[in-house]
């Protein structure tokens, strides 16, 4: 891949089910792409293929290696005892590329207390919390199941904020959603999940 940092060609979820169809997207550097579907269509399947988490029956993946990917899911990661100082000090210890000091920046900027245990968090900060902790990771390829879903107004809008900031660094974004919402207008190509076959729309 040159320009191109994620290709996904015929891939086949499920071969045994017949609601299932073929998915092929072409993610460059510098875009966004989104996995449009209602509630079971597989979006979050996709995402965890491509992360490596999940297994599909055929196709081909093409991405960049494990370390270069960050995920951010629409349940919390960390134990709940953890407050996120505790957080940053682990994946400090875990990935090479991590910047602890770009990570208390964003956790500042998304407002979230460093030493409040998460098990008090509302939606807003858990979801806060994990961007923070994805876009410190210095990926180049962000992963995002729902990624708006469920924040406040002022939250979504800082974080569309952050997330678009990152794809104009270079970064690439695949995330699923049944709607698009705040970020239909900023986003590259769309596979439709619920489509005869899944292939994106430039």
């Amino acid at each position: 891949m040159e320009e191109s940092i994620l290709e996904i060609q015929k891939l086949m979820l499920d071969a045994s089910d017949p609601s299932r169809k073929p998915i092929s997207l072409h993610l460059k550097n510098g875009s966004i792409a989104c996995l449009l579907g209602n509630a079971g269509s597989g979006k979050t399947s996709v995402l965890k293929a491509v992360l490596g988490t999940a297994g599909f029956s055929d196709g081909m993946i093409e991405k960049p290696a494990m370390e270069e990917i960050a995920f951010i899911g629409e349940r919390c990661i960390f134990p709940y005892s953890w407050t996120p100082e505790t957080a940053g000090r682990v994946l400090e210890s875990y990935y090479p590329t991590w910047d602890q000091d770009a990570y208390h920046r964003l956790l500042a900027q998304l407002e979230v207390p460093g030493n409040k245990p998460v098990y008090t968090f509302t939606r807003d900060e858990v979801l806060s919390l994990m961007l923070a902790a994805a876009l410190s990771r210095k990926a180049r390829l962000l992963l995002a199941d729902e990624p708006l879903a469920g924040l406040s107004r002022e939250r979504a809008a800082l974080v569309l904020t952050l997330l678009l900031a990152f794809r104009d660094q270079g970064g690439a974004i695949l995330y699923g959603a049944r709607v698009p919402l705040e970020l239909e207008g900023h986003t590259d190509m769309t596979c439709n999940l619920n489509a005869k076959e899944a292939t994106h729309d430039a």
